[in-house]
């Protein structure tokens, strides 16, 4: 790029072409200068007197490019002209005309429109003011009834234009205007940039990016929007309305779009407190409606439905603020129809499919259920199996839990078995078909018990044998006794036989049996022979079953010299262990596995690759990076070798196909640069060309985005334009003999192409900026201080004197020039205090000694004076605070937290202590002169007092207590027994006074307990008085009352 620069400065090198632009652009430039500034000056003196049959009462002040603002009246009544500049008309001006006829409730009246001196204008019913103004003016956001009232007007604008298929596009509050004040009536203005839209599209296509960046919903900068925009920028309406300030105020254009395309508007966590304050009843989340108007996926954005729904008190409205349905997954839930927005959160999280949620969802089964029975190792397919049949996810569950697949259940099921039945006999370890058989001949037990003599049929009896379990038991040719043993151990006959043919003792089952049910395992007889074979200890045993290891599977491994441990170890990292023989006898370590499992690989592949000559450690290197071996093979067939995999392999990773990094390397780039140019959506042909030109893939992407060829950016680097000028000045459709010339136009009046933007952005001209930047003021506080009606000398002069623009306003509208402002600041005087004295016709100088002396005189010492006057207080209020017996900083922290003097005398216990002071010594004087006993009795009604409650707050712990509606003397006895304010709030929430509180708190009770002994006593009183009135009306009734 410097060399570029440096062939622009080098005549020799320039191109004839280049020179030949350059010379039309300025000659071109300066007659277009002089054409703007004569056409100017007709234009500004062509409106005088009357116009048409209006009188002109005076030009308005307003900020805008396209018209000049009139305020005409007639026959007493005052009207809006809008005069545009030559040659322009509004666009779509006839339908905004039909409009104005359609919504007269909704939309400012056209009166009347045409040409004046080649010259459109329109003339409008007159506003008394707009939205931003009648806010600030009636303190809106601490009246909900108003705030109500502006949402149910905005919504009915809005809800009539979008049925008529037009976007505003530029809501804000300066748009919105007051009709009428009582009743609120508001009217939406300003159409210039309302987009019309057809009846069957619901979104628009624009090329331009218009509307105020402050209240531009996300979706506008692409120029592909719909009626969603308008409910976005009200939203930001509301929100300004309500915390007194837009979030985006003041910050740069590209910061605002930052903040819009990466996070949500942040929404004050207490707004609802803000508008509501103390009220408890009645209460409509405002922070909910600012949520889904400020939604940032469009399609998700509430609109007047669910606005209207809010408005009527029904906050059973889905909100997907927070939701990031910028990705894919996501939306997908959607589509499917699934829209409570923690239900997708933990569908995505557990790894549910939207096919799968949507069933699951349809069957109201929560995701929670569907962890349990995932945990259970069934697949999603066999619980919509089962979830058709009617199952509950409970019943599902038992199934499971007791060790029975639901394949086999369904099996079984279809044979006849009960639930109970399977598990009877799946724990006996016994097929189908032996089952079967076994069931057939329970059947005929009755004849089997016939062929047993009847001595032996009552030995078995004694020994707690109903007549099926003889039947069983005789099988296992063991006395009735030795049975009884057998049979203690809940062991069935069948498995008792299976463990006598393998010769084990009943000792060694015994054994077996209780360490399993010390660790709350089922003894399954299948599994004890099984694991008997495994040459573990019974202990050890226990550990792998826990770990659902397989007994065979458990052989081999530890066949393997792998230790117990390790087979934990990679059970509870989710190894297959069946493809961990495998890989443990091709060399791979422990350490090794989870990358092979992470991979995916087969066996038969990771053999295959270690044939083609690569060593186990590069396969281990690739599987890293998460590159599967199909890809692998694949590139090595190119010709590619080790060391160029090592070099593409991020490329790998980043998802590039094969075909494309064969690409890559035959146009020389490395593996790190091409890794570049993808990220920022490069092919590599395009790549080669912006890199011969020595472009950065960022820089080039830049360019690309904004329609510029590799040609096309290196002719605008020549004429001298840098990369953040050409972007700029691309997306604002010049033409680069267009940008020549207005850099030009520029360079005179000083301002830089970036700074022209943003005067657009502020509303300022060039002529005007240039005044403003000559008096050293950049365009952002330019604007702040035209914002507070301040001209650019003014302005100046007071921010020379450290001003900024809201302090100087103040000091400006109360009659004070800044050197006057400075003078009475320096004596430490305050804009209210200044003002009293200046209407007095004191200077400052005289002013503080004419104050001093006041001071004096009220007794107040030097060091007491400057202290007093620094914490704000003047002589009046200053004595008043400190004949309480405040000192100054006391004073001023609890003014600062919002308390009146007597409210802070009481708070801060220095009323009662006082008052109790005064009490004690008058009761001692009654009782040396008993006379003076009625002034103690007149005192202490007048000024009473507690000797019990001597407690003082301090200014934040007395304005939380009186946040939560307590007084001082309530707070005090809660303090003094031992209640904090986060106890005291939730017993007076549950419907507690403070003497009940301090009471059961006093007992010991909590809160659950002392709701129910209050309720009893009520109940208690409730009888006692029916009791009463019983006897009385049976007493009167005896007497013949």
């Amino acid at each position: 790029m410097e060399e570029n620069e440096k062939e622009e400065k080098n005549p020799e090198e320039t191109t004839t072409l280049e020179q030949t632009v350059l010379e039309k652009t300025i000659h071109q430039s300066k007659i277009l200068q002089k054409e703007e500034r004569t056409t100017k000056n007709k234009e500004e003196s062509e409106l005088e007197g009357d116009f048409h049959e209006y009188k002109i009462e005076k030009q308005l002040d307003f900020l805008g490019a396209e018209a000049d603002y009139f305020l005409l009246s007639k026959n007493n009544q005052y009207f809006f002209l809008k005069y545009y500049r030559r040659n322009y008309k509004p666009r779509n001006f006839e339908k905004i005309l039909q409009l104005s006829k359609e919504f007269p409730q909704h939309i400012i009246q056209i009166v009347d429109y045409g040409e004046h001196k080649g010259r459109f204008f329109e003339i409008q019913e007159y506003a008394e003011c707009n939205l931003k103004d009648f806010c600030i003016k009636y303190e809106v956001q601490k009246n909900i009834e108003l705030i109500e009232k502006i949402i149910s007007e905005i919504t009915d604008a809005l809800s009539a234009l979008h049925k008529s298929n037009i976007i505003h596009r530029d809501i804000k509050p300066q748009n919105i205007l007051v009709r009428k004040m009582d009743p609120l009536d508001l009217v939406l203005t300003d159409f210039g940039i309302s987009s019309f839209v057809e009846e069957d599209v619901s979104k628009v296509l624009t090329e331009n990016v218009r509307g105020t960046f402050l209240y531009s919903a996300p979706e506008t900068f692409s120029g592909f929007f719909g009626k969603e925009a308008d409910y976005w920028s009200f939203g930001m309406v509301l929100l300004e309305i309500i915390t007194g300030q837009n979030p985006f105020a003041l910050l740069p254009r590209q910061v605002i779009m930052n903040n819009l395309f990466t996070r949500e508007v942040p929404i004050p966590e207490d707004i609802d407190e803000i508008v509501y304050g103390q009220k408890k009843t009645n209460r409509k989340s405002l922070k909910k409606l600012l949520m889904g108007l400020l939604t940032r996926d469009p399609s998700l954005r509430w609109k007047d439905k669910e606005i209207y729904t809010w408005l009527k008190g029904d906050e059973n409205i889905e909100v997907f603020y927070a939701l990031n349905t910028e990705d894919e997954k996501v939306k997908e839930y959607i589509n499917e129809g699934i829209k409570n927005v923690q239900s997708i959160k933990e569908w995505v999280k557990l790894g549910i499919t939207p096919k799968y949620a949507k069933v699951f969802d349809k069957k109201s089964i929560k995701p929670q259920e569907i962890e349990k029975l995932i945990s259970k190792n069934i697949s999603l397919d066999e619980i919509i199996v089962f979830v058709e049949k009617g199952y509950e996810v409970n019943q599902i569950i038992e199934i499971l839990d007791n060790g029975i697949s639901l394949k086999e259940y369904l099996v079984w099921l279809e044979k006849g078995f009960t639930l109970q039945e399977i598990i009877k006999y799946k724990n006996s370890n016994l097929s189908l078909d032996e089952a079967l058989e076994w069931k057939k001949q329970l059947a005929n037990f009755n004849q089997s018990l016939l062929k047993i003599p009847e001595n032996e049929i009552i030995e078995w009896i004694k020994n707690g044998f109903n007549e099926e379990e003889i039947i069983e038991w005789k099988q296992t040719n063991l006395k009735p006794e030795i049975a009884k043993e057998w049979k203690k151990l809940r062991l069935s006959a069948i498995e008792t036989i299976k463990i006598k043919q393998k010769g084990i003792s009943l000792a060694e089952v015994i054994e077996w049996k209780e360490e399993f049910e010390k660790n709350n395992l089922k003894f399954i007889v299948s599994d004890f022979l099984e694991w008997r074979q495994v040459k573990v200890s019974f202990q050890n045993a226990i550990k792998l079953i826990k770990s659902k290891v397989p007994p065979n599977i458990a052989q081999d491994l530890l066949a393997r010299g792998l230790n117990v441990q390790d087979i934990i170890q990679l059970v509870n990292e989710n190894i297959p262990l069946v493809s961990l023989k495998k890989w443990i006898d091709m060399g791979f370590s422990l350490n090794d596995i989870p990358y092979l499992i992470k991979g995916n690989l087969r066996e038969e592949q990771i053999q295959r690759i270690l044939g083609m000559g690569i060593k186990k450690e590069s396969i281990l290197q690739l599987v890293k990076g998460n590159i599967s071996l199909d890809t692998i093979e694949e590139i090595i067939n190119q010709g590619f070798t080790v060391k160029d995999l090592e070099d593409f392999l991020q490329l790998l990773i980043f998802g590039v196909s094969v075909k494309e990094i064969v690409e890559w390397k035959k146009k020389g780039f490395s593996g790190y640069d091409a890794l570049g140019w993808k990220k920022h959506g490069f092919t590599p042909q395009e790549a080669g060309k912006w890199k011969n030109e020595k472009f950065n893939p960022s820089t080039a992407r830049l360019l690309k985005e904004n329609g510029l060829s590799v040609e096309e950016a290196k002719e605008w680097i020549s004429c001298g334009f840098n990369i953040d000028e050409i972007v700029e000045l691309k997306r604002r459709n010049f033409s680069l003999l267009e940008a020549v010339k207005l850099r030009k136009e520029l360079s005179d009046a000083g301002i830089s192409i970036e700074e022209k933007f943003e005067l657009e952005m502020y509303g300022f001209t060039i002529s005007e900026a240039k005044k403003w930047k000559d008096v050293g003021f950049s365009i952002t506080e330019a604007y702040q201080w035209k914002e507070m009606s301040f001209g650019p000398i003014d302005a100046m002069q007071w921010k020379k004197i450290g001003f900024d623009p809201n302090e100087s306003i103040k000091w400006k509208r109360a009659g004070f020039t800044p050197n006057e402002a400075i003078q009475w600041i320096k004596k430490d005087f305050s804009l209210e205090q200044a003002k009293k004295w200046k209407e007095k016709g004191f200077n400052p100088v005289d002013a503080r000694k004419q104050e001093l002396e006041m001071w004096i005189s009220q007794g107040f010492t030097k060091d007491e004076i400057s202290e007093w006057i620094k914490c704000g207080f003047d002589v009046i209020n200053a004595k008043l605070w400190k004949e309480k017996g405040f000192t100054a900083r006391g004073a001023m922290e609890w003014k600062n937290n919002g308390f009146y003097l007597e409210e802070a005398f009481e708070w801060s216990g220095l009323k009662n202590n006082n008052n109790a002071a005064s009490g004690c010594l008058l009761l001692l004087l009654s009782l040396l002169f008993p006379p003076l006993l009625i002034f103690f009795i007149f005192y202490s009604i007048s000024y009473p007092f507690n000797l019990d409650l001597l407690i003082g707050f301090s200014p934040l712990e007395a304005k939380e207590w009186k946040k939560y509606g307590f007084n001082w003397e309530q707070a005090a006895k809660l303090q003094k027994s031992n209640v904090s304010l986060e106890e005291a709030v939730k017993w007076k929430n549950n419907g507690f006074s403070v003497e009940e509180t301090i009471k059961y708190k006093t007992k010991g009770y909590d809160i659950t307990r002392a709701r129910k002994e209050k309720k009893l006593l009520t109940i208690v009183w409730v009888v006692v008085f029916l009791l009463y009135f019983c006897f009385l009306y049976f007493f009167c009734k005896f007497l013949g009352w």
